[in-house]
């Protein structure tokens, strides 16, 4: 299911470089890296779904309270469980309970849109194939 902000509307939340262990807004394919879950305890998931097991490159968004981007980390070895817990409704924002800071997009002129923590202002996420 692709996620995708009411501010931005050609690029989806993807995983970005694995290494870099950061998410990304990139043009929306649909494809693994794309595929964004929102579960019943409140963590968004990134990346190919498994059917019974999380596969190893499915990762947790994570607000880690130290960097204005947010971070792609294996779930179970985030050890606060707040910061990778969000609160979210269906064309709402995305807010970090551990934080309180929204997930949203800027804007940055021609170099294009990050994709940020911060107070939230308002923006509104939508998933494409929202499951309840």
């Amino acid at each position: 299911a692709r996620l995708r902000n009411n501010k931005a509307k050609d690029v989806c939340l993807d995983q970005g470089p694995q290494e870099n262990h950061t998410a990304i807004l990139y043009p929306c394919h649909g494809w693994g890296p794309q595929l964004a879950r929102y579960t019943r305890e409140g963590f968004l998931h990134l990346g190919a779904l498994g059917t019974t097991t999380l596969l190893p490159d499915t990762r947790c968004l994570v607000d880690t309270g130290k960097s204005r981007f947010p971070q792609l980390l294996d779930c179970d070895k985030v050890k606060s469980s707040l910061h990778k817990r969000w609160s979210f409704i269906q064309n709402g924002a995305i807010l970090n309970k551990g934080t309180g800071r929204c997930l949203e997009v800027e804007n940055r002129g021609m170099a294009g849109i990050d994709l940020i923590l911060r107070s939230c202002t308002g923006q509104r996420w939508t998933i494409k194939n929202f499951i309840k």
